[in-house]
């Protein structure tokens, strides 16, 4: 794979057993693939919960990019790809449901502590 002129320090790192949440598929399918579906991370209430908060930031960003001159920044695009920054700042519900025991568990098993140090010291 040719790498990016700009991506030249970037290692991936693949997951490993064991596992507790994941199976041996999943675990494959991110390393290949870069994600999978985890069924179940969330309820029908935490998705409303977070569709109810989440649907007004991301409006107000895409609005802020079809502001902007090429109606983008960076690699965000007015209607197509929008990316708000810090969300778990934004409401304590978010909070809440990204330090529920599957989430939490998912993020620290893969490694990801830059994003659980965002929701707090206390969620890894």
């Amino acid at each position: 794979m040719k790498l990016h002129k700009l991506n030249r320090n970037f290692t991936w790192c693949k997951s490993t057993p064991p596992f507790e949440i994941i199976t041996e598929e999943q675990s494959n399918a991110y390393n290949e693939l870069g994600g999978f579906v985890l069924q179940g991370a969330f309820s029908k209430g935490e998705i409303a919960e977070l569709t109810e908060v989440l649907d007004p930031l991301e409006l107000a960003s895409n609005e802020l990019l079809r502001q902007m001159q090429d109606k983008r920044l960076n690699i965000a695009r007015a209607d197509e790809i929008v990316f708000r920054p810090h969300v778990v700042s934004a409401d304590t519900r978010v909070k809440k449901i990204c330090l529920s025991s599957c989430t939490s568990e998912t993020l620290s098993r893969f490694g990801w502590f830059e994003t659980a140090a965002l929701l707090g010291s206390d969620s890894v």
